[in-house]
């Protein structure tokens, strides 16, 4: 059997045996329990990290975080506290589904499938800005996916955006109707707004998004040429790819070039404070760093295909404000001008800003919070 189908069996699987749980779990009484989840059940990152951060802050003694992974929960717990949870003992299921409240960044839930949302409130804070066709805004969507939307989808209370435009965006990607999402501001944002400015370049991070069908010869961005350069000038470059789609990239000869894999940083919005340069190329990562105020690159490599492939939903060239680049000596040449200039930002920085952020404060959990009216 091929690895996408035995996949399908998997999350297939998944499906009908948390309904079935979800079923029951109908019958239970539920208390005042939050239960916070990221993607796989088994990542402490995204939204979810910074929003459980928040409430353990807040003294809200009722709370959970799901992390399969016995040695995981373990680490998690030096710093935390006993705060993890699995699904692998009946006393553990039964406390996440008398929970009256359900968070997570993605689409999946403690248990997902039907009747996730029935007589509980289950929030997605979300995991990134929307910008490029993913889920129901592809160029392609299967009639299985559209069907598997349809009733997760309706398993939410209400989803987080960032502004009034990425309303219309959210509703693209999900298929919710408009009165479900909710513009509070992303939680993993909010200590963003704590940092003060820097200047000069001596940290860069090239940070590009998963591609469906060909593939970037990094090893000719990331040359011996960018590295001398870096060298140099005593800057350090960063390469982090996907977390959901690393693949081996050989830079161990490079001196001023390092990984920054996920198993390094498992959320790279602990990293993206340090960072005085951002090259992207179609991720939503630049998204986050505009709230720094600071120049961004966008590698637009192998763009025809992408844009074939999955697309944006916005203007890409208006919405990405910054040099745009295709090899290792334009990456180069940019750095050099933006080393010379005392105004690095290009002239619609902050229109693309505001248009992603209506709040100008880093509140967002605070407000979240305030919606789910939770008690201690």
């Amino acid at each position: 059997m091929k690895n996408q189908h035995k996949y399908t069996v998997l999350r297939f699987t998944e499906f009908l045996l948390g309904s079935a749980v979800n079923l029951f779990s109908i019958l239970i009484p539920k208390k005042n329990v939050i239960i916070i989840t990221s993607s796989h059940n088994n990542s402490f990152n995204f939204n979810s990290k910074y929003f459980f951060e928040y409430l353990i802050q807040e003294e809200y003694e009722n709370l959970y975080y799901l992390i399969s992974s016995g040695n995981k929960r373990q680490t998690l717990e030096k710093e935390y506290g006993k705060r993890f949870i699995s699904r692998k003992k009946l006393s553990e299921i039964f406390i996440i589904i008398s929970a009256k409240t359900w968070i997570s960044s993605t689409l999946e839930t403690p248990f997902i499938g039907l009747f996730a949302g029935v007589n509980r409130q289950v929030i997605n804070l979300g995991h990134g800005a929307m910008f490029k066709g993913v889920g129901l805004s592809e160029k392609k969507v299967s009639y299985l996916k559209r069907i598997y939307y349809s009733i997760i989808i309706r398993n939410f209370t209400f989803f987080c955006a960032t502004s009034e435009s990425q309303i219309k965006l959210i509703q693209n990607t999900y298929g919710c109707p408009a009165k479900k999402v909710i513009v509070t501001g992303q939680p993993r944002n909010d200590h963003f707004y704590l940092n003060e400015q820097r200047s000069g370049i001596k940290r860069v991070l090239l940070a590009p998004t998963w591609r469906k069908n060909k593939h970037v010869k990094w090893s000719e961005i990331l040359s011996t040429n960018l590295n001398l350069y870096l060298q140099e000038n005593s800057i350090e470059l960063y390469f982090r790819l996907h977390p959901f789609y690393e693949r081996k990239v050989n830079i161990e000869s490079m001196s001023n070039i390092k990984s920054l894999n996920s198993s390094l940083c498992e959320e790279i919005s602990d990293f993206l404070p340090s960072v005085d340069l951002l090259i992207t190329d179609y991720s939503s990562i630049y998204i986050d760093f505009l709230l720094f105020r600071r120049p961004i690159l966008f590698l637009k490599v192998l763009h025809e295909d992408f844009m074939q492939s999955t697309g944006c939903q916005i203007d890409y060239e208006y919405f990405t404000p910054g040099f745009k680049v295709t090899n290792d000596l334009e990456i180069i040449e940019k750095l050099k001008l933006l080393k010379e200039t005392t105004n690095p930002l290009p002239s619609n920085y902050k229109k693309v800003h505001d248009s992603f952020y209506l709040h100008k404060s880093g509140s967002s959990s605070k407000r979240i919070l305030e919606i789910l009216k939770i008690s201690r």
